[in-house]
């Protein structure tokens, strides 16, 4: 597939994506910066994020330094997502180019200060993978990339605080991006956010079929920035032009105490709409005036301009920020869809179907030249760079009903620690790599067998759903120099700190052994399972830990 870069007239006049707020002339007063490289290579796309920078004051920012831009809070009230539906139970997929190693704590960092609920690793509800679903080998780190990524795994929490997030990283901004894409509804994606485009061109419905074809995946997509008239093209990005996914504006977000909603919008001038050359008019969007002959841009939008942007937390740009962008506005809608419950048949087709639940942004245009054109001039109803609007509440997206409990499958991805202890708590317990010693696979934990005085242990926490059954299994081989009678050496099972069962020395034996244990006590509570061992300091016993399972059932 062949793209251009979606800023090659801009990044060629200007040298570099930098541009400085109107009235502004000093230093050390704000900036608008393009988050990734535009000038980037035929045959791959850009990210959309853009980051409002003052200039000699990013070094002093940090974890403990006050964020600005707009938080949860803020973008609740805005957005009426107060009194919906939590979303939890949904997992939301994100998907961008290169790893950001600091994916996690950055995630954390933002949750913890706006009080949201923990999203880990180790609880289970935050998951990195490449782009074919494994947790090995990740990407080269791209800090550009990491700053889209970290507005969008933001978005994503502000919008839906009690969703799961799975972050899947291409290898690099070509195809390999809509690879991840398909990787992700192949693992059961739903709700898919892309903040990233390219040039659309005849390739991109082979690209629809190949990619992005999935009934029931609402692909939430940023419609681009800077627009028609900078570029003299027209004005479009793939794949926010696919007629399987949900092509999101960006406006410009303020307060306003003198409306009944408290905020105001109007479009963001930067922002990328118009018409498709190479996709059909979709059934669903027949409904409306785009004055196009194909696919029009965009359906909806959010908060997009970086000078009224969100608060984002990237320790590879000295910690909090303020960033923008079409990028912001994906992520957003990926998160309240979620809440919406909004993945079945075609999402696309439903807020045309329900307009009247969006804010209708009637003033501005877009940085095209077709000026009085539906296309890029806002308006009553739709219009090209906000769509129907911005979203009032969930119902635009779906019908709010709660998440369903599938009592089916695991709770533990890694069960037999082929990624390492990637989702698991491990304190002393070390992962070995051995086929000869696993259960299974090639690796497995030891628990102690030094010979030494010392306690090693090992947990994982997981949410058994109210409703279902929970079984723990696991596989555990007791090697020990100690032949006698006594337990000097012990493995105790814990849930939530009470031991469920144990194991000793005098459990020594040549093979491993499969252990259960009901959890169905615990339905409708997160709880930590822990396997504790203690060794004195004499003789060794050594406890080998291996497949380790929390299954559901009704």
């Amino acid at each position: 597939m062949s793209r251009r870069v979606l800023a090659a007239f801009a990044v060629a006049t200007l040298g570099l994506a930098v541009l400085t707020l109107p009235g502004i002339a000093t230093a050390g007063t704000p900036q608008i910066t393009a988050a990734c490289d535009q000038n980037v290579a035929v045959g791959h796309f850009t990210c959309f994020a853009e980051r409002l920078v003052t200039p000699n004051a990013r070094a002093a920012a940090g974890a403990a330094a006050a964020p600005k831009g707009y938080g949860p809070r803020d973008l609740a009230s805005a957005y009426g997502l107060g009194s919906a539906p939590s979303g939890a139970g949904r997992r939301v997929f994100v998907v961008d180019a290169y790893d950001d190693a600091h994916a996690a704590a950055d995630l954390a960092t933002y949750r913890r200060h706006y009080g949201l609920p923990a999203c880990t690793v180790a609880n289970g509800c935050f998951r990195k993978l490449n782009q074919v679903g494994a947790t090995k080998p990740l990407p080269k780190v791209d800090t550009g990339w990491a700053t889209e990524t970290s507005l969008d795994l933001d978005m994503v929490s502000a919008a839906c605080p009690a969703c799961s997030i799975t972050l899947i990283e291409a290898k690099d901004p070509s195809d390999n991006l809509l690879v991840a894409a398909r990787e992700a509804a192949t693992r059961g994606g739903k709700y898919v956010s892309m903040s990233w485009g390219g040039n659309d061109n005849a390739s991109d419905a082979a690209s629809d079929t190949k990619y992005l074809k999935k009934s029931g995946v609402f692909y939430s997509v940023a419609s681009g920035d800077q627009g028609q008239g900078l570029l003299a093209r027209s004005g479009i990005s793939y794949p926010a032009t696919s007629p399987y996914v949900i092509a999101v504006g960006g406006t410009s977000l303020t307060r306003a105490s003198s409306t009944s909603r408290g905020w105001s919008e109007t479009t963001w001038s930067d922002t990328i709409s118009g018409c498709s050359s190479h996709e059909p008019v979709p059934a669903w969007q027949a409904s409306v005036a785009t004055q196009c002959n194909g696919r029009a841009d965009a359906d909806v939008s959010a908060v997009g301009d970086p000078a009224t942007g969100v608060a984002v937390y990237d320790t590879y740009d000295h910690g909090w920020e303020v960033v923008g962008g079409t990028s912001a506005g994906a992520p957003l809608i990926s998160g309240i869809a979620a809440r919406a419950g909004a993945a079945s048949g075609t999402p696309s087709a439903f807020p045309y179907a329900h307009a009247s639940a969006f804010n209708d942004v009637t003033t501005g245009t877009d940085a095209g030249l077709c000026l009085g054109n539906v296309r890029c001039q806002a308006g009553p109803g739709w219009d090209g760079p906000t769509g129907l609007g911005t979203p009032r509440g969930i119902r635009g997206f779906g019908t709010g009903t709660p998440a369903a409990t599938s009592c089916t499958g695991s709770l533990v991805s890694n069960a037999g620690f082929e990624s390492g202890a990637a989702g698991w708590s491990v304190a002393a317990a070390r992962v070995h790599q051995s086929a000869a010693l696993a259960h299974t696979g090639a690796r497995y934990v030891l628990l102690d067998g030094t010979g030494r005085a010392r306690t090693d242990r090992l947990a994982r926490t997981v949410t058994i759903p109210k409703g279902c059954s929970a079984t723990l299994s696991y596989y555990v081989r007791v090697a020990s120099a100690d032949h006698g009678r006594t337990a000097h050496d012990k493995l105790a099972v814990r849930v939530n700190g009470t031991t469920r069962q144990s194991r000793s020395n005098l459990s020594r034996g040549a093979h491993y052994q499969r252990v259960t244990l009901s959890l169905s006590r615990y339905a409708g509570t997160r709880i930590t399972v822990a396997w504790v061992g203690s060794e004195n300091a004499s003789l060794a016993t050594g406890f080998y830990l291996d497949d380790l399972q929390v299954t559901l059932s009704r």
